[in-house]
């Protein structure tokens, strides 16, 4: 069980140290569902306990494959612009969008 404690630890850090990075790249005061009152089925809510207008869910791994193709996108990104992988699955007809929080939504919301 030694595994499972420090598995719900280090997601509990993680759900934190997201919820930093929230804060400051979006502006957005949030905490762990679990602080809320544990109803949430969202890593990250607004402290009275809404969703804060995205679901947010949180991992956090020792290795990431994505991150390093987002590493060498942003090497040979100029400066001036974020770097976003564009990700889809054979068979699956969605896209998704991988990119710094602090780097693509303020540009959104700009």
């Amino acid at each position: 069980m030694i595994g499972g404690s420090h598995s719900r630890s280090k997601g509990a850090r993680g759900e934190r140290e997201a919820a930093v990075a929230v804060r400051a790249a979006w502006g957005l005061e949030c905490i762990r569902a679990a602080q809320a009152n544990g109803k949430h089925s969202a890593d990250l809510v607004a402290p009275d306990g809404r969703t804060i207008g995205v679901y947010l869910e949180v991992k956090r791994y020792a290795r990431i494959a994505p991150l390093g193709w987002h590493r060498r996108a942003t090497a040979e990104a100029p400066d001036d612009a974020p770097a976003v992988v564009l990700l889809r699955e054979d068979g699956d007809p969605h896209w998704y969008a991988l990119g710094r929080v602090d780097d693509i939504v303020p540009r959104c919301l700009a």
